[in-house]
Order: C-alpha cells, then structure tokens, then sequence
C-alpha cells in the first residue's frame, strides 16, 4: 500500500506560527481544519497533504494577502526546526549548508517534498520538488522556502545572493514581481518549467563557515538521532495522551495517576514530557480543547454537559477557558457550524 502524502508538524508550525507573527488567526484556523495544536513543532506527526493545503489555503483567503507566502517564509524561528537548524549553522561553507539542508528537508515536508541537486557548467542547480497539485498552495509554498532559504544563508552571510530564482508560476500583479525582486535581489525566471535557484558554485564554497568539520559531525549526529527519537517520543506522548483522554470526565487527570499507570514516576513523566516539548498542563489544555471543539461541533449536548464531559465542574470556568481558547463563547462557536 503507498503511504500516503503528508507533512510533519515542523512544517506545520512554520505556517502557524509566521501566519500568526502577521496577526492572523492561525490557529482558529487549525480547529475548523481538524488540526491538533499538539501537532505544532512535532517531528513525528505526519500532517496529511490534503489537510495542510486545506490549512494553507484558508491562511491564504483570510489574509487577502497575494505575498503571504513570503511574509511566511520571512519569518526566520530556528527553535522550531531543533538539530537541522545546528546542521546547516555548523556546515563547512554555504554549499556544504545547502546540501544538509536538502538532505535533511523530510524532517519539515515528510514525503511531500524535496531537493533536487544538479551541476550546471559553474554552477549549482537546486530544484525544489513538491507534490502540492493545487496552484494557489505551489506559489505560496515555494515563494516561503525561497524566502526561508535564502533570508537563511543571508543571515550567516550577509553578501550572498542567487545568480538565478526559478519560479513555475507568473506572478498575480505587478506589485507582486517587483516585491519579490526587490527582496531577492536577484533576477527571477517567472513560467519557467521547474521551481528552484541556481547558485555560482565558486561563490557558494568560498562562503567558508568557522564552525569546523567536528561541529558539523556532531551536529549530523544529532539531526540523524532526532529523527529516531522522534519517532519513539511520539509514542510517548499518544500514551500519555490515551490515558488523559480515559481519566477526562470520570475524575481529574491528575500526572501521578497517568505516571503510575505508565509504570514510571511523576518526575521521569515531567522530563519525558519536557524532552518533547510539553508541559503537563499544556497538554490537558490542549486535549481538553480537542474534545470541546469536537463535541460542540458534532453534538447536541448542551453546553454544562459537555463541559463535565472534559473535566469542568463549573460550566462558567469552561466558558471561561473555551472563550480564552477560540475568542468566542462555547454557543457562538457551535453556531458558527449551523450556518
């Protein structure tokens, strides 16, 4: 059976996060997807394609925003992308950082994507694969990772420039080709048949990082563990998940239970919780708001029932929360899917 297309929560979190920094409303945004906040920055969570286009595509018509894809990709977080962003910081030179990236770019699209490295006469051919079908999403998608990249490789090397962006896509208006000329700097091949960069291959190892070659060595290590780790801390996490959701509306889900349950001590629970990214109360929250969400639009329980269901005793409290949540009280969220 092929597996299916997805991305990982890294990717995820990029969208997120960058949509949010402009001010919109990412992650009400996420719930009407069916997406888990929990997913955000999570190396072992695989997105389907379909739901991060469907994710994208509402940023997109929200913001109005014909650029949008750049203003993501300009906002440059290093935290959310862990040991890739030390693999690429630590490379040898430039060209050595392009290609750790290029090997490395699972982590962030999953099997959605990749990087296609070609020699050209002097220069270095980077060719962005992508297997996004939908226009709209394939423009903003591939203006953020230019963006993304190359703000990147300025940021460690002020100078640097493409020789050469290949865009697929024409531009929407002529404010948006002088907009993505004047940030890139660089001439843009608008209609050409593949999305990528060339790079003069001479200027890219010139670009000589401090780092070392043992940096870079224990930084790969660490890209290489992280991508094995992530797939047990997954499981740790949906364990500690599972048990949460079973102890939610029958009693308080309190940690000492769940680590007993688990077989391990409040502490180890903390820290294994803390390694992935998470707080104790963080995670409840985010469960809690999971469940709310799901039961205020696919049920007709009235609103005191359902906030017993996930833990509330006072229904006041749970409005209280759902309104911090969302932005909007429980019945103005459930309405909103009766129109």
């Amino acid at each position: 059976m092929t597996e299916e297309t997805f991305v990982t929560g890294i990717a995820l979190s990029q969208w997120a996060h960058g949509a949010a920094r402009l001010g919109l409303p990412s992650l009400d945004i996420m719930k009407r997807c069916d997406l888990d906040p929990l997913c955000l920055g999570d190396l072992g969570r695989k997105i389907p394609l379909s739901t991060f286009e469907n994710f994208m595509l509402e940023l997109i018509l929200v913001s109005g925003d014909e650029l949008l894809g750049l203003h993501i990709g300009q906002q440059i977080m290093p935290a959310l992308y862990g040991s890739l962003s030390m693999v690429v910081l630590s490379a040898d030179s430039l060209e050595d950082g392009f290609r750790m990236a290029a090997r490395y770019a699972p982590m962030v699209v999953g099997n959605a994507g990749g990087v296609e490295i070609r020699e050209d006469d002097n220069d270095k051919l980077f060719i962005g694969l992508l297997a996004h079908k939908n226009a709209v999403v394939r423009r903003h998608w591939i203006e953020s990772v230019a963006a993304l990249i190359i703000k990147a490789a300025k940021f460690m090397f002020p100078s640097f420039s493409p020789e050469c962006l290949y865009f697929e896509h024409a531009p929407t208006s002529k404010h948006m080709e002088k907009s993505l000329l004047e940030y890139f700097r660089c001439p843009i091949q608008f209609g050409a048949s593949f999305n990528g960069a060339r790079f003069d291959a001479k200027k890219m190892a010139g670009y000589v990082n401090g780092y070392g070659k043992y940096s870079m060595e224990i930084a790969s290590k660490l890209a290489d563990q992280q991508l094995e780790d992530q797939k047990i801390q997954q499981t740790f996490i949906d364990r500690i998940k599972i048990q949460i959701r079973d102890l939610i509306g029958t009693t308080s889900p309190r940690r000492e239970v769940v680590a007993e349950r688990l077989g391990i001590s409040p502490r180890t629970l903390d820290r294994r919780l803390s390694s992935a990214g998470y707080s104790w109360q963080e995670l409840i929250d985010a469960i809690r708001s999971q469940l709310a969400y799901e039961y205020l639009s696919k049920s007709e329980e009235n609103i005191a029932d359902i906030a017993h269901r996930i833990g509330f005793s006072d229904v006041r409290a749970f409005q209280r929360r759902f309104r911090k949540w969302s932005g909007v009280s429980p019945n103005e969220y459930r309405k909103s899917f009766k129109r």
